[in-house]
C-alpha cells in the first residue's frame, strides 16, 4: 500500500520512506501497523478499530467507507462490508445492506452457502418455496392458509385447477 499511489490509502511505517514525519497525504500516523484510511477523521486506523459513525470497512480497498460496493452489504453489528448476510439478518440489493425486514415486495430467504437474501421469487436457494406475505419470508410449511405449488404462495383459496384437498393421507 502506498499514499503516493492512493490519496486515502494508508502505508506500515515500518516501509514508509517518509517515516520522518508523522502525517503524510493529511493522514496522521501514529502506530507502526495500519490497515484502513478513515476519510473522515482522516486518520489510519487499526486492523480492530471501528470506522467513523456511519462509516463501514471495505476489505478490498482499505478504506472506510459510508456506503458498500455492489455485492457487498453493510454489516450493521461488525460495521464491515461483507459478502454474505446471516442470522436474523438478509442481504438487501436495493440498499447493499444486511436488514432485519426486508423491503416491500421481497421476502427474507434464509440461504444456505448463499447466506440469507432478499428476494422476489422464493426457492432460490432451496427448501424455501412458498412466499408467505403475512410475514414477508420464504417458507417450506405454510403457517397460515395454504401452499399454493402453482402461485409459490402461501394462499387462502387455490388457484385453479388445483382444490384444497381436506382428506388426511393414509
Amino acid at each position: 500500500m502506498s499514499c503516493a499511489t492512493y490519496a486515502y490509502q494508508c502505508m506500515n511505517l515500518t516501509t514508509n520512506p517518509f517515516s520522518g514525519s508523522p502525517t503524510y497525504n493529511g493522514f496522521s500516523f501514529s502506530t507502526l501497523v495500519f490497515a484502513f484510511a478513515d476519510s473522515a477523521n482522516r486518520k489510519c486506523l487499526y486492523a480492530n478499530a471501528l470506522c467513523s459513525i456511519g462509516q463501514f470497512k471495505l476489505n478490498t480497498t482499505y478504506l472506510c467507507v459510508t456506503s458498500c460496493l455492489s455485492g457487498t452489504y453493510a454489516n450493521n453489528v461488525t460495521y464491515w462490508c461483507v459478502d454474505k448476510c446471516y442470522g436474523s439478518y438478509y442481504a438487501d440489493n436495493t440498499t447493499n445492506q444486511c436488514v432485519m425486514v426486508c423491503p416491500p415486495g421481497y421476502y427474507a430467504d434464509k440461504g444456505s452457502k448463499w447466506g440469507n437474501k432478499c428476494v422476489y421469487e422464493c426457492n432460490q436457494t432451496g427448501g424455501y418455496p412458498f412466499r408467505d406475505s403475512n410475514i414477508r419470508q420464504c417458507v417450506s410449511i405454510c403457517t397460515d392458509g395454504y401452499a399454493d405449488p402453482l402461485a409459490e404462495s402461501c394462499v387462502y383459496n387455490c388457484t385453479p385447477p388445483l382444490y384444497l384437498n381436506n382428506s388426511a393421507s393414509s
